[in-house]
C-alpha cells in the first residue's frame, strides 16, 4: 500500500522543487530536504489528531475541499504562502503555538529561512492526506492506524531526516506546553507588555505624529532583535509569533492602563516561566530606553532638542521598577 508520505514525495518532482525554490529563493536541494522533513512532521501531527474524535477532520478542513496537490495544487499553495497572515492562521491551526518554534528549528537544521517552506509544505501534506482518503474510501480507524504506523516507521529509520522531524516536533510540543501554562489574560498581558512599555514613555512626553511612528518602530525593532538571538522554544520567540494587532494597541488608552499591562505581563512571566523573567524584564527596559531615544523633544526640524527628557527618564524608571 502506498503511504501518505510516498504520495506526498511523488509530488516533489524536480520541476516542482525548482518552482518552489524560485518562489522562495531557496536551493532546490534544500527545498526537497526541507519538505522531506515537513511532510512526515505533518503526518505525525495528523496521527496524533486522529486519536481524538473529529480531530483529523478538523485538521483536514484547513485545506479546501477537493484540494489535489497533483492537479495545480502546487501553484495555488505557492501563491497562498505569500499571504503571511492567512498562512500563519493555517499553521496555528496545525501546530498551535508551536508553529514558530518548529519554523525556527527547521531554519537551524537547513541553514536557510524555513518559514515559507513550512507555509508551503504543510497544506501540501494535508492535501495529500485528504486526497488519498477521498480516493480510497478509508474508514476513520484505518486512517488512524496507517498514520500511526507511518509515523513510527519513519522515526525508526533514525537517519538525519527522522532526527530533524523529532527535533521539530519536540520544539513544537515544548512551545505549546509553555503556552498552556498561561491563562488567555496572562498571555495577552505578556504579549502587550513591550508595546505598553513603549507607550508609557511616549505618553510621558508626546512627540507628534512623526515621532510616534519612529518610537513605535523602535519598539517593534527591539522585539525583532530579541527574537533573532532567541532559541526556538524561548518565551520571546513563542510570545511574539504573529503581529500585535492595531486593536490590541488601541486598547491601551492611557498611561495608567499601559503601566498596569506592563506589571501584569511581568507578573505572568514570573509566575509561569520564571526562568525567562530576567530576559523579559530586560527587553521591556531596552524598549523603554530605545523609545525615548527614538526622537528628540523640543527642537525644530530635527535641530537641537533633548534626546531623553526628564519625563521620559521618569517613565523609564517606572518601567525598570515594574520589570523588577
Amino acid at each position: 500500500m502506498t503511504t501518505f508520505i510516498d504520495s506526498f514525495s511523488s509530488y516533489l518532482t524536480p520541476q516542482v522543487t525548482e518552482r518552489i525554490g524560485s518562489a522562495t529563493g531557496t536551493d532546490p536541494k534544500l527545498v526537497r530536504k526541507g519538505l522531506g522533513i515537513i511532510g512526515p512532521l505533518v503526518v505525525a501531527v495528523a496521527a496524533r489528531a486522529a486519536t481524538s474524535p473529529g480531530g483529523l477532520q478538523s485538521l483536514l478542513s484547513l485545506v479546501p475541499a477537493g484540494f489535489d496537490p497533483a492537479a495545480g495544487g502546487i501553484e495555488s499553495v505557492v501563491r497562498s504562502a505569500r499571504d503571511q497572515r492567512a498562512s500563519a492562521s493555517l499553521l496555528r491551526g496545525v501546530f498551535g503555538s508551536g508553529a514558530s518554534a518548529i519554523s525556527n528549528t527547521l531554519t537551524r537544521t537547513l541553514g536557510v529561512d524555513a518559514a515559507t517552506l513550512l507555509r508551503i509544505g504543510t497544506p501540501l501534506m494535508l492535501g495529500a492526506i485528504a486526497h488519498r482518503i477521498s480516493e480510497g474510501g478509508i474508514d476513520q480507524s484505518a486512517i488512524a492506524r496507517q498514520l500511526h504506523d507511518e509515523q513510527r516507521a519513519f522515526q525508526s529509520r533514525g537517519d538525519e531526516l527522522a532526527r530533524a522531524v523529532q527535533e521539530s516536533q519536540a520544539a513544537g510540543d515544548e512551545a505549546n506546553s509553555m503556552r498552556q501554562k498561561y491563562t488567555p489574560h496572562e498571555w495577552a498581558a505578556a504579549r502587550l507588555a513591550p508595546i505598553a512599555a513603549a507607550q508609557v514613555v511616549m505618553m510621558a512626553s508626546p512627540s507628534g505624529v512623526v515621532g510616534v511612528v519612529g518610537e513605535l518602530a523602535s519598539a517593534a525593532n527591539e522585539i525583532k532583535r530579541a527574537r533573532v538571538g532567541a532559541v526556538p522554544t524561548s518565551l520571546v520567540n513563542v510570545l511574539f509569533d504573529g503581529e500585535i494587532s492595531k486593536e490590541e494597541v488601541m486598547a491601551i488608552k492611557d498611561r495608567e492602563v499601559a503601566l498596569t499591562v506592563v506589571k501584569e505581563g511581568v507578573a505572568a512571566v514570573k509566575a509561569n516561566t520564571p526562568s525567562e523573567a530576567k530576559s523579559f524584564g530586560n527587553l521591556l527596559v531596552d524598549i523603554a530606553v530605545k523609545t525615548a531615544e527614538a526622537s528628540k523633544e523640543g527642537g525644530f526640524l530635527g535641530i537641537g532638542g533633548t534626546r531623553v527628557t526628564k519625563e521620559e527618564q521618569a517613565a523609564i524608571d517606572d518601567i525598570k521598577s515594574a520589570a523588577g
